[in-house]
């Protein structure tokens, strides 16, 4: 715990320093501060160079950019159909699920919620968080399954 509770402290440091200013990126402190956490309690390294730290916090943030970037298109393809289709009242055709675009599609068209920032946001948390915790998840199952094979075999059953 004691890396948790050193970092929590840090983070708190960090985050005062914003208090009473108003509406901030909290990310700048966030991201570092869990890089920091991270290498630290899987590692087992101090990583508190800021220097090395920014650089690494600075390529994930290029590579999301870039994954980013190319989901775009999909959310301009879906927002086109979505204008097309709302005019004749049929929404977006298909089954009974809506994908969670097209919810954001909605209600920015409909109740005017959200602007196109705002559903580039949302969606770009839900595919860098959604993957990373699902894969992360995904890892530990099959460690854990791999480690205990009569676990595995009445998973198999099932």
């Amino acid at each position: 715990m004691g890396a948790f509770n050193v970092q929590s402290k840090k983070l708190v440091k960090y985050l005062e320093k914003e208090d009473g200013k108003g509406f901030f990126d909290h990310s700048k402190y966030t991201r570092p501060n869990a890089l920091e956490t991270i290498c630290m309690t899987a590692l087992g390294v101090d990583f508190t160079d800021s220097n090395l730290n920014s650089k690494y916090v600075q390529a994930l943030e290029l590579f999301f950019t870039t994954l980013v970037e190319r989901f775009l298109k999909v959310l301009q393809k879906r927002k086109s159909q979505f204008n097309r289709n709302n005019a004749d009242k049929k929404g977006i055709p298909g089954t009974k699920f809506k994908p969670f675009i097209d919810l954001l599609l909605e209600l920015s068209y409909e109740k005017e919620v959200f602007s196109d920032k705002e559903i580039r946001d949302h969606v770009d948390t839900i595919l860098v968080a959604g993957h990373d915790t699902t894969a992360t998840a995904l890892t530990f199952t099959m460690t854990l399954l791999g480690s205990y094979p009569e676990v595995q075999e009445k998973a198999f059953v099932e």
